[in-house]
């Protein structure tokens, strides 16, 4: 398995910046990477992604256009990129599997308050399977899982999504594995294998005053019907 260091993923104008040297991420005695950090470039967060799993690349996704699902044509690196077996899909098998990743300014609380948040969002376009506060990743990372289910119409193809929302030094990292339903029991143990990974740069800075709460969990908001609008779309080809 190859161990992945994320640079920075930015959404709604956030600007790629680079840690700084105490910001290198957090690791366990433990961790598999370790050997590899001394060549990796700034990051704040870095994952171990399942066997044969790679960035995909503008070039590759505009050579893919054709035999991808219409959300993946596009693809902005350092806003939105994804992960999978690109070389399988270069070779005309896409089996549906993508890890999505994304980043953003403020934290969400992790509370029942922010689970209903994307909870109605959810409803919005889907069925909110499940949701929760857990933990990921060897340092045990407090996080926001959730688990949705979406049918669009004029499709039989449904699919699910085990999603992410990570608190981590002011900001808000969201991870999505997806895949057809049909295939999301067997993928999702490869799912949280890779989530057991996960660490980060830095820890959460806490819970926010009243005032960050209200305008993150309208961020959040807005992040969950951007991602539903994906995977509705992706859902229709």
């Amino acid at each position: 398995m190859a161990t992945f260091w994320v640079l920075p993923v930015c959404l709604l104008l956030d600007s790629v910046c680079p840690l700084s040297p105490q910001d290198s991420p957090r690791s366990s005695p433990q961790d598999p990477a370790q050997n590899l950090r001394q060549d990796a470039r700034p990051s704040r967060y870095g994952i171990t992604l399942p066997e044969g799993w790679r960035q995909l690349t503008p070039d590759e996704a505009r050579t893919l256009r054709p035999k991808l699902p219409a959300d993946m044509h596009e693809l902005r690196p350092g806003v939105l990129d994804r992960f999978g077996q690109v070389d399988k899909w270069l070779g005309g098998s896409f089996d549906g599997r993508c890890l999505t990743v994304a980043q953003m300014k403020g934290e969400p609380s992790l509370d029942a308050e922010a689970l209903a948040t994307i909870r109605s969002r959810v409803e919005e376009r889907g069925t909110y399977v499940s949701g929760k506060v857990a933990a990921v990743g060897p340092n045990n990372h407090p996080v926001l899982e959730v688990v949705i289910r979406i049918q669009p119409e004029h499709s039989t193809k449904a699919m699910q999504a085990l999603e992410i929302y990570a608190p981590t030094g002011g900001r808000m990292i969201i991870l999505e594995f997806r895949a057809y339903e049909d295939d999301f029991a067997t993928a999702l143990p490869l799912f949280r294998k890779a989530l057991g990974t996960l660490i980060f740069a830095r820890e959460p800075k806490g819970p926010p005053k009243l005032s960050d709460r209200l305008q993150n969990a309208a961020i959040v908001g807005a992040i969950v019907g951007l991602i539903l609008l994906v995977l509705y779309k992706w859902s229709r080809n």
